[in-house]
């Protein structure tokens, strides 16, 4: 395994209270985000299926001096000269000049329209999209299997920065839940709404129906990289959790596991020092 390797995922430490009193006290939390504590567990497994098991440097810190692995979620903007992205996609929030990368090791991308943009800088990527939590119904079949107990009629699964309101409180399910929790859920759940793009992902890998729930926080680009990245040109989605419950899902998510995987840099993992 390459000695300077580190996978990087967005899970920053944030003073718990804000202002001036805040400032002065040594407390501190996480998001701890799913859809973004996601990655390092789909590496794992994806490693473990090619034997290897040893735990991976992973790290919150975008301006680590390692090269750094750059898996799920909106996060292309943390990427520095020579990291390697498997999956990642750009945060529409995010400007141009916030990426301050001028080449990068792309093995895959969440899809065309993060192609897009990285052309426009003179960053070659090959057109293989996807977002690796798709895989999850492949990597994680012990929650897959949960399918079958299918004990939740909706769930309601918000974007981090939603406040989803006119619910009951039955059906909505915390993005910063555990991950396990959530995971599970999802599986058991008939009808997943989110404005979560990975409770989304989450629920078209495991084959559960999902609509499409507006997000008041954050902008459609990431939306439509996922869908486009899909083979989806368009996706229904709902203002909300009622007109979304009344409508349609999306088509199909098209995508290939054997392509994803066949993307994953292993070479970067393997044991050189024997």
């Amino acid at each position: 395994m390459s000695q300077t390797l580190s996978l990087y995922f967005w899970n920053p430490k944030r003073r718990r209270w804000k202002g001036r009193f805040g400032k002065n006290l040594p407390f501190y939390s996480r998001p701890n985000n799913f859809g973004d504590l996601l990655g390092p567990l789909i590496v794992e497994r994806v490693l473990a299926q090619r034997g290897v098991t040893r735990k991976i440097r992973t790290t919150g810190d975008p301006d680590s001096a390692n090269q750094s692995l750059l898996t799920v979620g909106s996060i292309l903007h943390f990427a520095k000269n020579g990291d390697i992205i498997w999956g990642s996609g750009r945060n529409g929030k995010i400007s141009s000049e916030e990426h301050r990368f001028s080449n990068l090791d792309v093995r895959m991308l969440r899809g065309p329209l993060t192609h897009v943009f990285l052309a426009e800088r003179g960053v070659f990527a090959p057109k293989i999209f996807g977002d690796p939590g798709l895989l999850v119904g492949y990597l994680f079949p012990e929650y897959l299997a949960l399918r079958n107990t299918r004990i939740h009629k909706i769930t309601v699964i918000g974007n981090l920065n939603d406040r989803i309101l006119n619910v009951q409180p039955t059906m909505l399910k915390s993005p910063t839940d555990s991950l396990s929790s959530i995971l599970r859920r999802i599986a058991q759940s008939e009808l997943v709404i989110s404005s979560s793009l990975h409770g989304i992902v989450v629920a078209e890998a495991f084959g559960v129906p999902v609509r499409v729930l507006k997000s008041s926080a954050e902008p459609s680009f990431k939306y439509e990289d996922y869908f486009l990245g899909t083979g989806r040109s368009h996706y229904p989605s709902y203002e909300t959790v009622q007109a979304a419950m009344d409508g349609q899902s999306p088509d199909p998510p098209e995508y290939s596991v054997s392509e994803m995987l066949a993307a994953f840099p292993y070479e970067c993992f393997e044991d050189t020092s024997v």
